[in-house]
């Protein structure tokens, strides 16, 4: 299966890297993210640099596995290879290697990772964190003819964690059952998941209502009662931030003249950077004397936005 198939038909399902993101373990991308994706919404994976390397350094990681392991042979799946739940048939993974047994050792799978160093407060040796955990759960199941699952980590390329993990049923029901429950309730229903704080629901908002209609109507009870919420979160946000800001000039006062300050806490910088560099190009346009149709034939405009504004009404009870 080429890269281009897998994004096609990974989207008929939740992947082992989803799970923990739709369970809210996942700190980079929440359930608003899984669910755009599965409708297609918003860009298709991009391999990052982090992924790249990653992916280059896997069968370093597995050779150190196996230099421990003796009592494996180690199996690698063709690239981008799906296995699917035997039940469950919108469950995926793509694992990185299977482990058969070579001297009595119950059959396994194998899930390798590469993180930065800066992680490994993160990669305790007793408790892989619990996205990946969720990760190789996920794996397992898609798997039930293997009793174990291991993970091996190279963390800051220089410290290896490994963790094996016993199948838990209960364990392995629950997380299925949760992620039954948001295919079927927001993928095939077509409603979204609750809206987060993350990009993905800033995406999906302006998917779904890109232009503004004609009307401001009254709010319901219940809206009303959102807004209620909202107005009072407002307040205490604005309060928040004048005072931040207060402390920022504050701050910036005593670094003076200096580039900044370091103490037990970290650092704060005040630094000189380049002013910006902005062309007016309709005053060089006017100094060329551009014919008008020229100027319009380069004119691009872009596609209309949605600004949203709020007016707060005083509060009488403090009147």
């Amino acid at each position: 299966m080429t890269r281009e198939e897998w994004l096609v038909e990974r989207r008929k399902g939740i992947g082992a890297s989803d799970a923990a993101a739709v369970l809210g373990l996942n700190p980079y991308m929440g359930p608003v993210a899984v669910y755009n994706d599965k409708i297609g919404i918003g860009s298709e994976v991009v391999e990052t640099e982090a992924m790249k390397w990653g992916r280059k350094l896997e069968p370093f990681v597995a050779d150190a596995f196996m230099d421990r392991h003796p009592e494996y042979r180690l199996v690698t799946p063709p690239e981008y290879h799906m296995v699917w739940h035997p039940q469950l048939k919108f469950i995926f993974c793509t694992p990185d290697r299977f482990l058969d047994p070579i001297n009595g050792a119950p059959a396994a799978g194998l899930q390798l990772k590469t993180v930065g160093g800066y992680a490994i407060r993160h990669w305790p040796e007793d408790n892989m964190p619990d996205r990946y955990l969720v990760q190789c759960i996920h794996e397992n199941a898609c798997n039930p003819e293997r009793s174990v699952w291991f993970l091996d980590a190279l963390v800051g390329g220089q410290a290896e964690r490994e963790y094996r993990i016993e199948r838990d049923l209960a364990l392995e029901h629950e997380i299925l059952r949760r992620l039954s429950a948001f295919w079927e309730d927001h993928v095939i229903a077509r409603v979204p998941p609750p809206l987060d704080s993350t990009p993905a629901s800033d995406r999906l908002l302006k998917h779904l209502y890109p232009a503004a209609g004609q009307f401001v109507r009254q709010a319901t009870a219940r809206e009303a009662a959102l807004l209620d919420e909202f107005r009072e979160l407002r307040i205490r946000y604005s309060g928040v931030e004048e005072a931040y800001d207060a402390i920022e000039n504050r701050v910036k006062e005593l670094i003076g003249t200096d580039k900044g300050l370091d103490w037990i806490g970290g650092r704060v910088l005040w630094g000189s950077v380049s002013g910006r560099r902005r062309t007016n190009w309709k005053a060089v346009a006017d100094a060329l004397n551009a014919p008008a149709e020229v100027v319009e034939a380069h004119t691009e405009v872009s596609a209309p936005l949605r600004r949203f504004t709020v007016k707060l009404n005083e509060d009488e009870s403090n009147g």
